[in-house]
């Protein structure tokens, strides 16, 4: 056992149980007359008396140095290498048609895997054609101005203008391919997902007639399983001592591999500070299985010599390591007594007191990692965190997929917040079962995530108040789709979510929602429920350039949300030409996360499909006018509370707003078909006095209803039924 401090034990009659860290606790020795007067008649937290007729079996042994051990051990797993392992989502919004694979099949590369049905997929295939119908006939406007400069009748100008064009037309043709490919093989609206690499199926989630989106979870997932590695995690102050080429010994399931080192880690894991060190195994083994555990040792040159204690020294107590330093009596307990008042039992569930500061603590589960730079839902989670570690509360976030992110896992874990992530959590279940009572309050983000932990959050957390955090109500914006597009099979989709949103509602302790429409509606819905509204928070930013620096109209929002799709397609068909007809050249940005290819098939010199942008502040503070053409959804939108945040005069749809308290006409300009909308936009870009009001009213709206001063309030109020139920159960 070695220990990071020199320390040299000597026996008396007391001794200080240290657990989880060492500490130095001797003195100078003393008499038994004097150590009998000091020893009180009952010991303090930690201290131990040695009876007499003990102390003949004790031995003390002074820790000494010595060289290190040429081998470094260090817990391995199996993983499936760079490039071995592909997710096969969908590439189009649609609906899956024949699953053609089963879990454990083998593929090679270009087998067919999933048939979707795809309604985008049609008009990304035709636009090749109409692409290259458009070139031939530029092609020969060329030849044709080029024939009439040779006889004479020609002007260079046209000329010049036709070749232009029908450059242009090549780049057109080529994006159109680029989509068509993206899309991939097939006709019509038929679009088939094929393996990228031969392997084997290792998950298949696919199911015929399950809608899908692009950009949502994988379909199917192949791996290769004769391209694995064995990845040892090394604590950062052991790395200096590992070499590439290194040999090392792996033990597993299959039994005792050779092998050597192939590459080390150049990032330390901020949490736990390893780094993974990848081995390749050189010894022949039956196929190993990525998910297999085992132990690593990797020879290593001998060190400096450091401090060690004899095994038996050392007593492992469960999670707990206990180590016996004698010291003088009571001299540590009485000096540090103050300090210690406020510590747990010594060797008492040391892990929480690390964070002993904390006066309650939060787990957070919400559907994958926040990625606060890309959407809404994130930024307002996120927000919502760092309010919860202000009030006091320690935090451990955890994403239902138990994903790891960079970098965004460091970003919360440098603000306090506890990240938990595979493959150091398993699984939720194994996280609550483990931990669950140590929570005074666990937040369940979305409905779908809601549904599958609710029953083990209830199970093994039983002393927190369980929160479900609506996001906005799925089920109101999925009856609204589907009144949009008159569907009956949508309608009865929207009505099955009904019914499992407010059974969840039912079930929690406390439901958030984003508005006051959706707390008056769950009102009637649902009026046994305690429901509170925790909306969007924004911080009130500085002013941008003014009216007459500004240029442009900004849209933002992620793809990976429908009625963001369905706004801009909307704005593309029917808005903009009538922008264009009364606004020439003023351009539209298009910003958000993951454009699908009907999208970025729109892009044109005045319509610029921006994708994701790391920092949105130059469109914010730049651009003229916002705009929302949102035709359905629910809940608040960020896109609008975003842009009034930073004075940017917003153009908008009624479902846009919904819940918002925005006035139209001082606050917002609102239209709700193509024409109203293009007429409203026209009149912010032009009228600087109408502009200037807009701005100052959108900004005093976010300030009154949408700021931090206004979340914490709600959040204090949630502690506050924490701290209730904890009162309760204490009585009960």
């Amino acid at each position: 056992m070695r220990l990071n401090q020199r320390f040299i034990a000597r026996l008396f009659d007391s001794f200080l149980l240290i657990g989880s860290v060492v500490l130095c606790g001797c003195s100078a020795p003393a008499t038994a007359t004097q150590m009998e007067r000091d020893l009180p008649d009952a010991l303090p937290e930690g201290l131990i008396r040695l009876p007499e007729a003990s102390r003949p079996f004790i031995v003390v042994a002074a820790a000494e140095d010595q060289t290190a051990d040429s081998a470094l051990r260090a817990p391995a797993r199996v993983e499936f290498r760079d490039g071995a392992i592909a997710q096969l989502g969908a590439p189009l919004d649609g609906r899956v048609v024949r699953v053609h694979v089963r879990s454990g099949d083998a593929v090679r590369a270009g087998d067919p895997l999933v048939t979707l049905d795809c309604p985008e997929a049609a008009a990304v295939r035709a636009a090749v054609d109409t692409a290259m119908a458009s070139l031939r006939e530029a092609h020969a406007a060329v030849d044709r101005e080029r024939r009439m400069l040779d006889e004479g009748v020609g002007i260079e100008r046209e000329k010049l203008e036709a070749e232009t064009k029908a450059s242009e037309l090549e780049a057109e043709l080529s994006r159109a391919r680029a989509n068509a490919a993206f899309v991939g093989t097939g006709s019509g609206t038929a679009v088939m997902v094929r393996a990228p690499i031969a392997g084997i199926v290792t998950a298949r989630k696919a199911t015929e007639g399950m809608a899908v989106q692009h950009g949502g979870d994988a379909l199917v997932e192949i791996g290769d399983p004769s391209a694995v590695w064995v990845i040892a995690d090394v604590f950062e102050r052991d790395l200096v001592s590992v070499r590439t080429g290194a040999v090392a010994h792996v033990e597993l399931p299959e039994g005792t591999l050779e092998g050597h080192v192939t590459s080390i880690g150049a990032v330390v894991a901020s949490g736990l500070r390893t780094a993974p060190v990848r081995i390749s195994i050189t010894s022949d083994t039956k196929p190993l299985r990525p998910g297999m555990y085992g132990r690593a040792e990797i020879a290593v040159a001998s060190g400096p010599g450091k401090l060690t204690l004899p095994t038996e020294a050392v007593l492992v107590k469960g999670k707990d390591t206990i180590v016996y330093v004698q010291v003088n009596r009571t001299t540590f307990a009485n000096k540090w007594a103050e300090a210690l008042a406020g510590h747990g039992a010594n060797g008492a569930s040391p892990g929480l007191e690390r964070d002993r500061w904390a006066s309650r603590r939060a787990l957070v589960i919400d559907a994958c990692m926040l990625t606060p730079d890309q959407d809404s839902g994130s930024l307002r989670m996120q927000r919502v965190i760092d309010i919860l570690t202000g009030l006091g509360c320690k935090v451990t976030f955890v994403a239902d997929n138990l994903e790891y992110r960079k970098p965004y896992v460091q970003a919360l874990q440098q603000q306090g917040v506890e990240v938990q992530f595979h493959p150091y959590t398993r699984s939720l279940a194994m996280l609550l079962g483990e931990r669950g009572g140590e929570f005074d309050l666990v937040l369940l983000s979305r409905h779908y995530v809601a549904a599958r932990h609710m029953a083990t959050v209830r199970a093994f957390a039983p002393r927190a108040l369980v929160v479900f955090d609506t996001v906005d109500l799925h089920f109101l914006r999925e009856e609204r789709l589907a009144e949009l597009d008159a569907s009956r099979a949508a309608g009865t989709a929207a009505a099955a979510k009904r019914a499992e949103e407010l059974a969840l509602i039912r079930r929690a302790d406390v439901t958030l929602v984003v508005s006051d429409v959706e707390r008056d509606l769950l009102a009637d819905l649902a009026p046994q429920a305690k429901v509170i509204v925790l909306s969007n928070i924004h911080d009130r930013h500085e002013r941008g350039r003014p009216f007459a620096e500004r240029a442009g109209l900004l849209f933002v929002g992620g793809f990976r949300h429908p009625p963001n799709t369905d706004a801009v397609l909307w704005y593309a068909s029917e808005i903009l030409p009538r922008i264009r007809r009364r606004l020439p050249g003023v351009k539209s940005y298009i910003v958000g996360a993951d454009p699908p290819a009907t999208i970025r098939a729109l892009a044109s010199d005045d319509l610029v499909i921006a994708g994701f942008v790391p920092d949105l502040s130059p469109y914010l503070e730049g651009c003229r006018v916002s705009i929302s053409p949102l035709r359905y959804g629910a809940g608040v939108k960020g896109k609008v509370n975003q842009a009034m945040s930073f004075g940017l005069p917003v153009v908008a749809t009624t479902p846009s707003i919904e819940g918002m308290h925005l006035n139209p006409g001082s606050d917002v300009l609102i239209g709700d078909d193509a024409q109203a909308f293009a007429d409203a936009v026209v009149r912010a870009y032009q009228d600087q006095a109408l502009w200037e009001q807009l701005a100052a009213g959108g900004r005093d709206n976010v300030s009154r209803h949408f700021s931090r001063e206004v979340a914490t309030a709600a959040i204090v109020e949630l502690l506050k039924l924490s701290d209730r139920k904890a009162r309760d159960r204490q009585s009960a």
